[in-house]
């Protein structure tokens, strides 16, 4: 019996992100319009962010499936049109007045709500935080609480320190299935962090770094202290020899062992009686390649 073991990091690939969809229940179930899509979900901060539309009568948009806050809202990216008039525990309560919106935020989810139906897209700045209430806004805390609370990874799958200080975020507006190394390769994408699997079973992170070069001292000149090139390997160009193709050569034709083919100009083939099998897929040159001239000499020569 054979047992295929994988290293830690291989259980990114085979997990999808799991999610909510809408029921299309009407309210924050979702309209029909979105019956069966997956909700969005925002970690951390992010700018022009579109929301999904879940009540098109009402005007409700949600951002994200846990709670967080909404900075700024556009439409058609201008931010002076539509005014904030303040965040409420229940949007379906009342509707906001003409030209204004609303904001609701629970651990159920992050919502706007809109006084009067826009003419453009409706964009938003925001911030979200995670259902549990934890709320990270750097790279390496927000990869880690994803990892542990929304791709389900067991706390202690994860080793070492995971500190940053560059604020960030990510946006997943529920249109297309993540796996795990999806959003892993989207958070650490350009910032030379990789994780790797330790000989404890664990996940670490580890930042990439420039190889530093250090001059190096000339034994000929001690005082001075330069960088020095010295190539490891000399290469020169060698001429191919007129009419080499791709013709196999079984075996070296020797006189004594074997009797040598006369070869023919137009195909080039050379062949020994004694075939030993394919070893080499060069050509002899064409100087003895010739129907006047048997090819007794040793070929190929040696590499």
């Amino acid at each position: 019996m054979q047992i295929a073991l994988r290293e830690v990091s291989g259980w990114l690939d085979e997990v999808i992100m799991p999610v909510g969809s809408y029921a299309g229940s009407g309210r924050f179930g979702g309209d029909a319009n979105v019956r069966g899509r997956s909700m969005p979900r925002l970690r951390g901060t992010a700018l022009n962010l579109t929301p999904v539309l879940i009540d098109a009568v009402n005007l409700v948009y949600q951002i994200s499936d846990g709670p967080g806050s909404v900075t700024a809202l556009y439409e058609g990216g201008f931010a002076g049109g539509i005014a904030f008039s303040g965040t409420v525990d229940d949007l379906y309560a009342s509707p906001p007045p003409p030209g204004t919106w609303q904001m609701q935020s629970s651990s159920g989810g992050l919502f706007v709500r809109l006084g009067t139906k826009p003419v453009y897209a409706i964009t938003v700045d925001a911030a979200g935080d995670f259902p549990s209430g934890a709320a990270p806004r750097t790279v390496l805390p927000l990869l880690r609480q994803m990892l542990i609370e929304d791709l389900t990874m067991p706390a202690q799958w994860l080793a070492g320190s995971w500190e940053d200080s560059r604020e960030a975020g990510w946006y997943w507006d529920g249109s297309q299935a993540v796996t795990g190394r999806q959003v892993v390769n989207t958070w650490l994408s350009g910032l030379g962090i990789r994780l790797v699997p330790s000989h404890e079973a664990r996940l670490r992170r580890y930042v990439c770094r420039c190889l530093t070069i250090r001059p190096i001292g000339c034994w000929r000149q001690m005082r001075s202290r330069h960088y020095r090139v010295s190539p490891s390997i000399a290469v020169s160009p060698r001429r191919l020899t007129d009419g080499v193709s791709g013709t196999r050569i079984t075996r070296p034709c020797n006189r004594a062992a074997a009797p040598c083919t006369r070869v023919s100009r137009p195909s080039g083939r050379v062949s020994c009686s004694r075939k030993t099998g394919w070893q080499h897929g060069i050509c002899p040159p064409s100087s003895c390649a010739t129907a006047s001239r048997a090819i007794c000499r040793s070929w190929p020569p040696p590499f």
